[in-house]
């Protein structure tokens, strides 16, 4: 009898399962996958039930897909597991009455949105002569396969050791009137009103190869804010902002080697950080955190050498072996499968407390989920992702009935407004939260 019982139940569970398959398979081909914003578009989506451990769904799953931002879980990934609880700020030596400082890739010095900054009172307190050195930076300032002509866009600043305001000028006009942050750009005559501009609306453009920023005047009297890129010159601009912040001198000796071992000064705690990145899906961020976790494991700042460690160790397990060579997403040359999405968060999850992961992403409503999923906030926690004609979302979904789920969805040559596929993308999960 308890066997006849046991094979009752397997057969119970087992036909649910398949209800549950072909009800997803359903909903996706009505609401996804048939669309007619997608009906041109490469559609991959992977569906894993982490209580009974197994895929419910998956629909060309195991087929690689560009996924922008949704990179950034990766790189989340590699922080949690090599940061620490907070940002290393600066790392220094004091040798021959000096104070030698350098940086370890720590992107939150001087930005706005930290108004405690250790890293930089320390250096303001110090009554010893400061000098900024280089540690080994094998990075390129942009990474590989990034669009050359964002160089103006405030999503694209340079990578750098030791970036200072986000490594972005800051310009507002009201009234005529430029204010710069940080000042210095306009102290020393690099910001040009330029009469030849007649963009309606406040632009400033920088020229390619020089800090050399041009704007056009308004003619209405509203107050407008725009973020440029400036050039980092390996280290040369960040020592002269610092003096010109610090009101003291700064030294510049990018190639000083010292043998001595480094102190470090933390910053901000890293989960400050970790939710302005996922929030707003920040790409400067992701870039620099590949870059302190680096620092961390080999004391040289290599993207490459971080992306290759965690591929063989942590990683060597994901079921695709993804082609990852940036922390943001910016490239085009990363290809991951929906699969592949699944195994980062399931591993996210195996190794810190959901509601950690929970609060560093967005949801319905919130950061880059801002005007969808409404009603299903606090029900998901999603990675957005987008470039030109590719749109993703990878996160996690709880349903009205209590059931749990690890979901990716990755859209690519999508030539529809990415507004319209978005919003199948929600039609399907809102689809699987009130049903299943």
């Amino acid at each position: 009898m308890c066997r006849i019982s046991l094979l009752l139940l397997a057969a119970i569970i087992f036909l649910g399962s398949c209800s549950i398959t072909h009800s997803v398979q359903k909903n996706a081909s009505a609401n996804l996958i048939t669309t007619p914003c997608l009906q041109h578009a490469y559609v991959g989506i992977c569906i894993y039930d982490p209580e009974h451990k197994k895929y419910i769904y998956a629909h060309d799953a195991n087929k690689y897909f560009t996924p922008a931002s949704n990179t950034k879980l990766y790189t989340f990934y590699t922080g949690l597991n090599y940061i620490g609880d907070s940002t290393t700020g600066i790392q220094y030596q004091v040798q021959d009455d000096t104070l030698y400082i350098r940086g370890t890739g720590d992107p939150s010095l001087l930005q706005p949105e930290f108004s405690r900054q250790p890293a930089f009172d320390f250096l303001k307190n110090t009554t010893l002569p400061i000098v900024f050195t280089n540690p080994v930076y094998e990075n390129e300032i942009f990474g590989p396969g990034w669009a050359w002509d964002d160089y103006n866009a405030d999503y694209q600043p340079e990578r750098s050791a030791m970036p200072l305001y986000g490594n972005v000028a800051r310009f507002s006009e009201k009234n005529g009137q430029i204010q710069v942050m940080p000042a210095w750009f306009a102290k020393n005559n690099q910001v040009w009103h330029d009469t030849s501009m007649h963009t309606p609306a406040f632009y400033v453009h920088r020229e390619k190869d020089k800090n050399i920023f041009h704007y056009n005047k308004k003619t209405d009297n509203s107050s407008e804010i725009q973020a440029v890129p400036f050039i980092v010159n390996d280290g040369a601009t960040t020592a002269a902002l610092l003096q010109d912040t610090l009101h003291k001198p700064v030294y510049f000796e990018p190639d000083k080697k010292l043998t001595g071992n480094w102190n470090a000064v933390n910053n901000v705690p890293l989960d400050s950080l970790f939710k302005h990145m996922m929030y707003r899906s920040d790409n400067f961020y992701a870039e620099q955190t590949d870059q302190m976790a680096s620092m961390k494991l080999f004391d040289t700042i290599s993207t490459y050498k971080m992306i290759r460690y965690m591929l063989a160790n942590q990683l060597k397990d994901l079921p695709d072996p993804p082609e990852w060579v940036d922390g943001s997403g910016l490239s085009r040359f990363n290809l991951f499968t929906p699969r592949d999405m699944v195994a980062i968060l399931r591993k996210m999850t195996a190794a810190y407390p959901q509601a950690r992961i929970d609060s560093l992403l967005p949801t319905g409503g919130k950061g880059t989920l801002y005007s969808l999923y409404h009603d299903m906030a606090g029900y998901i926690f999603a990675k957005t992702g987008s470039l030109s004609h590719d749109v993703a979302l990878s996160g996690y979904l709880t349903t009205k009935k209590g059931n749990q789920y690890i979901f990716s969805i990755l859209i690519n040559h999508c030539v529809c407004p990415l507004r319209d596929a978005r919003i199948a993308m929600q039609n399907f999960l809102h689809k699987i939260w009130e049903d299943q």
